[in-house]
Formats: structure tokens, C-alpha cells, sequence
């Protein structure tokens, strides 16, 4: 704006809009958090970029496993995924495990794996003895749809293109230390291994996170 006689005096005045950053909700724990590695993106978006950590044995190393409490012993979990993994175990995709027994866990993820032969969905199913199986991701450039099932001690990982026509990973797979009723469920992002370094793998960012057809949010 400008003033005066000769309309020589000028003022201005620079506004910064900052934000407000979301905060996950109050029914989400992340569980072995390492902030420098995810991101709330909103109400229905999260990245985690997959670190060192196992999900193998008694120690769950795993870096920032969002989880919530299931609903029930039976449930359906979904999420579509954004993620393009470059490197060997880069792994994201859903999890459930038992709370009180981190060695009774269940996972449906896409992966690089390079005795699977590259890019593949896969699932692992520990019981604690683990069991891995996998198919080849044949759209890997495609963001990807991801399904766990639980009835029971039975569990079901699919995968799907256009969240419409779906694919069993192998067959339906039995876990009895999972046939419990206090599981949590949600989000793995991982590398494996030993957690001896910070460094960060391709991004993995989830959305349409559902349970029981029911939209849960991330974050508000």
C-alpha cells in the first residue's frame, strides 16, 4: 500500500500460513519409533520408509509398526500401497501380531527379495517357526491393494490391482498363537536384519487403511 502527498511512502506486510501438522490418533502406538523415518500426510496417509529391523525371533526389531487393537479375533484389514522397493527385504504391506507374543505374527507385504527372484507379494507367517511364501508382483510400477484375513487360526493374504479382482498369496495359512483374542493390527515397513543402521529404503505410503469395510483413520 502506498500514502503521502506524492504517494512516496509504501508499506507492506508478508503473511506465512503455517500448517497445523496431524497427530496420529489416540487409538494408533508406534511401536520401536524412529521419527526420522515416517510421516503423517494427513487424516488418511502415512509414509514409512523401511530401516534395519527383523520380524523375525523374540526381539520384533521392526522400526515403527503402527498398530491399533483388532476389533475381534476375526477380522479384514486392508490398505492400498504406494511403494516401489529397489533394494533386498525391502518389505511394507499389513501385520498382525499377539500382543503379549511377538513371535505369533502374520504379514501380507509387497517386497524386493532376491531369492524370490526380485519383486514379489509375499507373506510371512511366523508361528514362531516361519513360513514364507510369495508370488511375482507382475504390475510392480502399480500401486497395489493389500488384504489380511483372519477367521480363527486361519489367515488369508490377498493382493489386488484394482481393488476389485483379488489374488491369494498360496492358499489360507494356520497360526494357533494367533487364535487369541488381544492381536493388534496395521502397518509394517521393514528391511530385517539387525538394526545397525539409521539408513532409509524407498518410501512406503499407505492409504484406505479399512477394517471390516470400515475406514479407520491415521491421524486428525
Amino acid at each position: 500500500a502506498t500514502t503521502g502527498l506524492n504517494q512516496d511512502v509504501t508499506a507492506s506486510c508478508v503473511v506465512n500460513v503455517v500448517k497445523k501438522a496431524y497427530i496420529l490418533g489416540s487409538d494408533w502406538r508406534i511401536r520401536n519409533e524412529f521419527k526420522g523415518a515416517y510421516q503423517i500426510n494427513g487424516t488418511d496417509n502415512v509414509t514409512i520408509w523401511p530401516q534395519e529391523g527383523d520380524a523375525w525371533g523374540s526381539g520384533l526389531t521392526t522400526r515403527n509398526l503402527f498398530l491399533r487393537e483388532a476389533p475381534g479375533s476375526d477380522f479384514t484389514m486392508t490398505t492400498k500401497l504406494h511403494f516401489s522397493p529397489q533394494k533386498h527385504a525391502d518389505s511394507a504391506g499389513l501385520v498382525v501380531l499377539a500382543a503379549d507374543n511377538v513371535d505369533a505374527l502374520f504379514t501380507v507385504f509387497r517386497r524386493y527379495h532376491n531369492s524370490m527372484g526380485g519383486k514379489v507379494i509375499a507373506t510371512l507367517n511366523e508361528t514362531p517357526n516361519g513360513v514364507e511364501k510369495w508370488v511375482r508382483d507382475e504390475q510392480p510400477d502399480q500401486d497395489v491393494y493389500l488384504k489380511l484375513e483372519k477367521t480363527g487360526n486361519k489367515l488369508t493374504g490377498s493382493f489386488s490391482y484394482d481393488n476389485e479382482s483379488w489374488t491369494v498369496i498360496d492358499s489360507i495359512q494356520t497360526n494357533d498363537s494367533l487364535n487369541v483374542d488381544d492381536l493388534r493390527i496395521g502397518l509394517y515397513c521393514g528391511t530385517g536384519g539387525a538394526p545397525n543402521s539409521d539408513a532409509l529404503g524407498a518410501p512406503a505410503t499407505f492409504t484406505e487403511f479399512k477394517v471390516n469395510g470400515e475406514a479407520i483413520p491415521f491421524a486428525y
